[in-house]
């Protein structure tokens, strides 16, 4: 049974997608989120657009109602100190005819599925998600989570639409504590030129060189939107599927004004430490065609980059990278993924030289008469390299040097081959028998200094698992 409401004050409605430390899911609104805040585990969304746009409007309500942190992390987040939100409660209204939350009345009209990366529109084939403008709507929640994106992951396109504060989208990072209330103390910093969120005063543009505090790059939007009626039939979320909310067709929507570089610094945004440019992910899809072979790498390299960045971020702490890759107007992908800062940076450094000696010698690893179609061996090193180096990041700082490093990658990298073997070659004929032992037995690297030649221990547990 639909529930049918007249304003969806966010603050109370049940909205933001949370998993507590107890394994439940609910629904929440803004208060009860944040007063619950050292019960919830995690925002439970599977988007990483969803997350990195929650917790850093969750961060501006921190800042609007409270100020600067406390120096020491709050057992609860008290509900007095939210007394601030509830006297500008009108501001947090999804829909009604007077103030209404990050909306600007317009009256060029698009789907309201435009306010969702995933959800494809116009002849945009590029999905794995098939629909018909107007024919699929988004509940309010889902309104409320686009909503959210538009500081954060908006492109330029056709009509003089542009991109957000930040321009092309780059890596975000957030520091991440074993509780949704530590995420937020740790990445509650200190600061005084706050200014207005976008809730109380809309920034749509700035000038070239204007600087921008920090409430106000939080929450700049680079898109009118003005949400249109729910509509009166049974149609269902097209995103979560649910038919408990209001579901919209349509809305309001347009461009923004032009944000201008070089008042902004955003305190969450990889920056690099030589140039001081925001360092954004590589668009996978360069020649119109998906690479397989996404350089994960890099990601860890950026981090050593960045330097600035990641300071102040204790050694061994986690932090959660979040990333939208884009070409020009069409989204192609988003990843997030968590990464542990070593104590010492030069074994990230030593960490880096070792994966880029791997991923060049494991490019060769297979020969043809092994595999003999070049694709299926591309994807074949792609898919074993991401493994690797997932395993390799994973130990960045807790190595024991390089022939620790190639220890754990050959450990990683010889049961994936034993499948993979079994898996590309079929047949029980002697050739179909070699080809799969070459695949199975292959290494990149050797522990010995002679590249010719094999580790015998290791051999003798291939040929064992062969």
């Amino acid at each position: 049974m639909r529930n049918r409401c007249d304003a969806f004050n966010l603050l109370d409605a049940p909205w933001l997608p949370v998993l507590f430390t107890d394994g439940t899911c609910r629904r929440l609104g803004i208060i009860e989120t944040l007063t619950s805040a050292h019960r919830i585990r995690d925002i439970a969304t599977s988007s990483p657009l969803d997350r990195v746009s929650i917790l850093r409007f969750l961060l501006a309500l921190l800042y609007w109602s409270r100020g600067g942190p406390p120096a020491l992390q709050p057992g609860t987040l008290e509900s007095r100190w939210f007394d601030k939100l509830r006297e500008h409660e009108d501001r947090f209204a999804l829909l009604g005819d007077e103030t209404r939350f990050y909306q600007t009345r317009t009256s060029r009209l698009r789907p309201v599925t435009d306010l969702i990366h995933e959800i494809p529109t116009a002849n945009n084939f590029a999905h794995f998600m098939h629909v018909v403008d107007g024919q699929v709507g988004l509940c309010l929640a889902c309104c409320a989570m686009g909503l959210l994106r538009l500081p954060l992951f908006a492109v330029s396109g056709t009509g003089g639409v542009l991109a957000g504060i930040n321009g092309v989208p780059p890596f975000y990072v957030l520091v991440e504590g074993p509780s949704l209330l530590a995420t937020l103390h740790l990445n509650w910093k200190p600061c005084e030129d706050l200014g207005n969120p976008s809730w109380e005063k809309p920034l749509y543009g700035c000038q070239t060189g204007e600087r921008v505090p920090l409430l106000e790059g939080l929450t700049a939007l680079a898109r009118r939107v003005w949400l249109g009626a729910p509509v009166e039939n049974d149609m269902v979320c097209v995103r979560c599927g649910t038919n408990e909310l209001p579901v919209l067709a349509e809305c309001g929507f347009e461009g923004a004004d032009r944000y201008a570089a070089g008042g902004w610094i955003d305190p969450h945004v990889l920056y690099s430490r030589d140039k001081g440019k925001a360092i954004r992910p590589p668009n996978p899809l360069p020649s119109g065609k998906f690479v397989s072979s996404r350089p994960w790498t890099s990601l860890d390299q950026c981090l050593v980059e960045a330097g600035s960045s990641t300071s102040g971020v204790r050694a061994n702490t986690a932090i959660r990278v979040y990333a939208f890759a884009c070409n020009q107007a069409l989204a192609v992908d988003a990843f997030e993924r968590v990464v542990v800062p070593p104590s010492d940076p030069m074994s990230m450094d030593a960490s880096m030289g070792f994966l880029n000696t791997w991923k060049d010698a494991a490019s060769r690893l297979l020969p043809a008469s092994a595999c003999r179609s070049k694709k299926l061996r591309q994807a074949i090193v792609m898919d074993v390299l991401r493994h690797v180096d997932h395993v390799v990041s994973d130990r960045v700082g807790r190595n024991g040097g390089r022939d620790g490093l190639l220890e754990w990658a050959n450990q990683a990298f010889a049961p994936l081959l034993n499948a993979v073997a079994r898996s590309a070659v079929s047949g029980a004929t002697v050739d179909a028998t070699r080809r799969r032992a070459t695949i199975a037995n292959a290494q990149p690297l050797r522990r010995s200094t002679n590249a010719n030649r094999a580790d015998p221990a290791t051999e003798e547990d291939h040929e064992h698992s062969c």
